[in-house]
């Protein structure tokens, strides 16, 4: 992944000299509504880059989604605001670039399965689900996005997280079975 890192470096164009220790920060899912649209050439480079970055995260770099899910939502109206969203993450890739996914298991017979929920972070009030399941060692699948609903209290973000993200512990258990 090295290569498709430092290809999104290239097409970023910039020379990124700071060296972020998180792929985003506190305001990744704030809107800034006076942020000025990027042209169309910049618009469909952005959407370039996090096309590849969300390649990149599914295959190697899980601990980059739930930033990269975010710009996702953001590629049909990208802005400045989003443009410094995107050099953060690569600031962060390219700082991490050596950072290697490690994959194991204590036992097939054990699976670990993680899902949080934070409510009500977008723009129009949706909650955002993140989840993740392990065999002990590192994470074998990771799901980071925005809730498809509004729900009315964290404890209900929650239970549609967990409903959300079920379906993927259910598959594996399924598919170890068979």
């Amino acid at each position: 992944m090295k290569d498709q890192i430092g290809e999104a470096l290239d097409w970023f164009g910039e020379t990124i000299c700071e060296k972020p220790t998180t792929p985003a920060n506190n305001n990744l899912f704030n809107v800034q509504e006076d942020s000025i649209e990027l042209n169309q050439e910049k618009s469909d480079l952005f959407h370039s880059i996090v096309a590849k970055l969300l390649y990149i995260c599914k295959r190697a770099r899980p601990d980059v989604e739930t930033t990269v899910a975010y710009l996702c939502t953001r590629v049909a109206k990208s802005t400045t605001d989003d443009w410094l969203k995107l050099r953060r993450v690569l600031g962060y890739l390219q700082k991490t670039i050596n950072d290697m996914r490690i994959i194991g298991a204590d036992s097939l017979q054990e699976i670990y399965t993680w899902i949080d929920a934070s409510y009500g972070v977008h723009e129009d009030f949706k909650s955002h689900t993140g989840g993740a399941q392990s065999f002990g060692v590192g994470l074998v699948h990771t799901k980071s996005s925005k809730q498809k609903l509004n729900t009315k209290s964290s404890t209900e973000a929650e239970v549609v997280g967990t409903s959300g993200y079920m379906p993927y512990s259910v598959w594996i258990i399924r598919a170890r079975l068979n």
